[in-house]
């Protein structure tokens, strides 16, 4: 069996258009395919989502020749399926480097979980254990300084937001701030001028006025006098 990842011209508001295939059959590779429509759906950029394929492929490949099969069952994952892969990575002539090994072996431990969520852990569990645990970024010491941030779920992306707002609240370009954050479409980043309410508040107010020769605005605007109250309050 051959395999390849494929670039569709077209695709669903929920289905990659890049997706991983037998090559003689045309037939898909339901569960990782399962797990590029995800990412797919998360927006994650283009480029990026064909750099998952191809890492996955290697993960196809190799699972293919062992087990004369790209089906994965739950009952043939053991904690050492991802120890077998990287080994076998580790022993290709020529060997690929450190970090594009780390990279095959991660992304397919994430969609091996995606799909199997109940199969045995791929990683020291100890180590699983605490990981999962922990506080996310240690905030709750933070909290006993900082009441403002009781109770509140703070995640790394909290921190990029809020960066990100702070920088378009300060005059930056948003181009600028597209490329910091590795947003492929402009208006991904555009998200950020529609939700603040204040920007909106000055546009609106450096606007000129419609010349309104029948009062037909004026109309419109007393039918609608809660709505503008609404408005103005915000």
């Amino acid at each position: 069996m051959k395999f390849r990842v494929v670039d569709l011209q077209t695709s669903q508001n929920s289905r990659s258009p890049v997706r991983v295939i037998e090559q003689s059959t045309g037939r898909e590779v339901g569960w990782v395919n399962h797990y590029l429509d995800r990412e797919y759906v998360r927006r994650l950029a283009p480029t990026s989502l064909r750099l998952y394929a191809h890492n996955l492929l290697h993960f196809v490949r190799w699972w293919a020749s062992t087990h004369r099969t790209d089906d994965v069952l739950q009952g043939d994952l053991t904690e050492s399926t991802l120890l077998d892969y990287l080994r076998f990575q580790s022993g290709l002539d020529p060997r690929p480097s450190g970090s594009t090994i780390n990279d095959r072996v991660a992304v397919a431990d994430r969609a091996l979980r995606n799909e199997f969520p109940e199969a045995p852990c791929q990683i020291a569990r100890g180590f699983h254990q605490a990981y999962l645990r922990r506080r996310p970024m240690g905030l709750a010491s933070v909290a006993t300084k900082c009441n403002s941030l009781a109770g509140r779920r703070i995640s790394p992306h909290s921190f990029r937001h809020s960066t990100a707002m702070h920088l378009l609240q300060s005059g930056v370009d948003l181009t600028v701030i597209q490329r910091w954050l590795g947003h492929v479409q402009l208006a991904t980043t555009h998200a950020y001028v529609e939700i603040d309410l204040e920007m909106k508040k000055k546009a609106l107010s450096a606007c000129t006025p419609p010349v309104d020769a029948d009062n037909g605005l004026r109309k419109i605007l007393d039918e609608n006098r809660d709505v503008i109250s609404w408005l103005e309050r915000l």
